[in-house]
């Protein structure tokens, strides 16, 4: 087998196993996993404004944590 053939399963492989990961955390602590990307993708830290734009999320179906182009 090729190289290339080689690296391109090795990275189906290591998206397979993210995503796992990331399914197993959504299950295991939705709050916390929303949190954590939010904190990520803002760069926010503070308790408080994370549970706040947590609850804006969950309590509204036009807040999308992914840009909303993906979904047109």
């Amino acid at each position: 087998m090729n190289n290339l053939a080689e690296k391109r399963r090795g990275i189906n492989m290591q998206f397979t196993e993210i995503k796992k990961q990331i399914e197993f955390m959504m299950q295991e602590n939705y709050e916390d996993f929303i949190k954590a990307l939010i904190s990520i993708e803002l760069g926010v830290d503070n308790d408080e404004k994370l549970a706040s734009l947590y609850n804006r999320y969950m309590e509204s179906d036009d807040f999308w944590l992914l840009n909303e182009m993906f979904y047109k």
